[in-house]
């Protein structure tokens, strides 16, 4: 089993909430006695992605120290707006929207292959081109074409890991048919090569 721990003194906690201390006022409020704050609940499909980027972080060295700190304050974004989420405040989203969202992501990863297009992923959870956007943005951190690109990009990686296909196989098989593109698109994402990550 791997875990990844997420740690942060209370300094830098107050010094991030500067300016938004009413919204985190538990969370702070807590961390004054000194005491440690464990803040456990549901891993969301946002921070799973983040823990497996992680994981199988490509890089070494000075880069490889700075992609995790990106990382980790990507996972400690996500724990807080989990902890004390903003509201729907004309840019926040409801409960309902956010089911919308998981659900579109669910629809666009479930045949890499032939994913939905965007028209049709709108149709299927009920929601205009523009909110899902907006509201996929807000969920995930990225457009939905983004989140594509990076689960099809993730699953090659593992498909070549794995040892068992080539580069033009793996690039076929999570839906790219252009492979210079997938190769641009891999190395952009990786840092490297897919050809060289199979050696």
């Amino acid at each position: 089993m791997l875990r990844i721990a997420l740690m942060l003194d209370a300094d830098h906690l107050f010094t991030l909430a500067n300016g938004d201390e009413d919204r985190f006022y538990t969370v702070l409020k807590s961390l004054e006695k000194k005491a440690p704050c464990r803040m456990v609940d549901a891993i969301t499909p946002a921070m799973r992605a983040i823990l497996k980027q992680m994981l199988h972080c490509p890089y070494c060295g000075m880069t490889q120290r700075i992609f995790l700190e990106g990382k980790a304050m990507e996972l400690l974004a996500h724990k807080l707006e989990q902890i004390c989420p903003c509201g729907c405040d004309g840019t926040g989203i409801n409960a309902s929207d956010t089911e919308r969202v998981h659900y579109a992501a669910r629809l666009l990863v479930h045949d890499l292959e032939n994913p939905p297009d965007i028209m049709t992923l709108t149709r299927s959870v009920g929601l205009n081109r523009n909110k899902l956007h907006r509201c996929f943005r807000q969920v995930f951190g990225r457009s939905p074409f983004e989140y594509l690109r990076n689960h099809r990009l993730q699953a090659a990686m593992q498909l070549l890991q794995g040892g068992e296909t080539n580069v033009t196989e793996a690039a076929l098989m999570v839906g790219y048919t252009n492979l210079s593109y997938f190769t641009k698109a891999f190395k952009s994402m990786f840092g490297v090569a897919p050809g060289k990550l199979r050696k």
